[in-house]
């Protein structure tokens, strides 16, 4: 579900501040366009809120983020690189109002919304006409907001849950996987994108990443299989590390750790693998046959004896055997 964190941003220094402990783009940016990076979201932090409160009387906005297509052109895009014409700002709003959903608000129409465009261009955003702005209740179960994952950047009120959680690569890989789908063909940039995120989870891993140093929007088909091959690298090592945290003891094994550790004879059949000495029977060396189609006799099954509770003659065999009656 969409929750808020307790933290609260209303001025450029929280969020500059918000953004240094919990931001992966801020973590991940290039150096020289971190000072225009926290300038636009600080136009979009000025505005945001006057402006949607123009357009949804009534509503109680509680916290406003940004998509990462607009934060991730500071990091992933080459440091002289500037905003493509005609790019929109996603919106995700989380706020009480009575008819949650989305919108397509054209900047132009609106006072507001010139003044916005015209001060993003200080900062080398050009030429943005359009705004997408989804809204939905606190606890909502929006899966629109998942989008922010990786990237996203929260600008007032309090965070999203999504949006703090960008260190952990479970989230960052949730965005790259999302930026590797069909969609991928038809949006450009969006392999860089998910390039630029995946490596720095590498580097994070201390992995070896295979850089892919042509065109990634010219190349798109073997740019894919270079960041597919990276993607599941990361994948792995992850699995891997997290088979080696241990699991803390659940009220179960608690209780199974205390009967061990009584002379207390308990019934029923211990299913510890450790004490399982099960033994495949078979001629060849490569043939392997299910364990109910070995001799009983032949298996090394230690505590397990059948009893026989009653012996009866049987008066109906072709019943018993559920062929039909002669």
């Amino acid at each position: 579900p969409i929750q808020l964190t307790e933290q609260k941003i209303e001025t450029p220094e929280d969020l500059k501040t918000y953004l240094e402990k919990h931001s992966y783009i801020w973590q991940t940016a290039h150096e020289s366009k971190k000072d225009k990076l926290l300038g636009v979201l600080g136009v979009l932090q000025k505005y945001l809120v006057d402006f949607l409160n123009r357009q949804y009387p009534g509503i109680d906005i509680k916290s406003i983020s940004i998509g990462g297509s607009l934060a991730e052109f500071w990091a992933s895009y080459p440091e002289e690189a500037r905003m493509p014409f005609g790019e929109d700002i996603d919106v995700y709003v989380v706020a009480d109002l009575e008819q949650a959903g989305a919108l397509k608000i054209s900047l132009d129409k609106f006072f507001e919304g010139q003044a916005l465009s015209e001060d993003l261009g200080d900062f080398g955003v050009y030429g943005v006409r359009e705004m997408d702005v989804w809204i939905t209740r606190e606890n909502s179960a929006n899966v629109d907001f998942y989008m922010l994952f990786g990237s996203g950047v929260t600008v007032w009120g309090n965070p999203i849950n999504i949006t703090s959680q960008q260190t952990d690569p479970l989230t960052v890989l949730g965005r790259v996987e999302r930026l590797m789908g069909v969609n991928a063909w038809e949006m450009t940039g969006r392999l860089v994108v998910a390039n630029w995120l995946l490596k720095g989870v590498a580097q994070r891993l201390g992995l070896t990443y295979e850089e892919y140093n042509k065109d990634i929007n010219a190349n798109k088909a073997e740019a894919l299989q270079v960041i597919q091959g990276n993607y599941e690298r990361v994948l792995i090592t992850l699995a891997e590390e997290k088979e080696k945290t241990p699991t803390p003891p659940t009220d179960d094994f608690a209780m199974a750790a205390d009967i061990q550790n009584t002379n207390e004879t308990v019934g029923g059949i211990d299913l510890n693998t450790e004490f399982m000495d099960l033994r495949i029977n078979s001629e060849g060396p490569a043939l392997s046959i299910p364990v109910d189609l070995q001799k009983v006799e032949s298996l090394n099954i230690d505590g397990l004896t059948p009893v026989i509770f009653n012996i009866a003659p049987t008066t109906n065999l072709p019943q018993l055997l559920g062929l039909p009656a002669r």
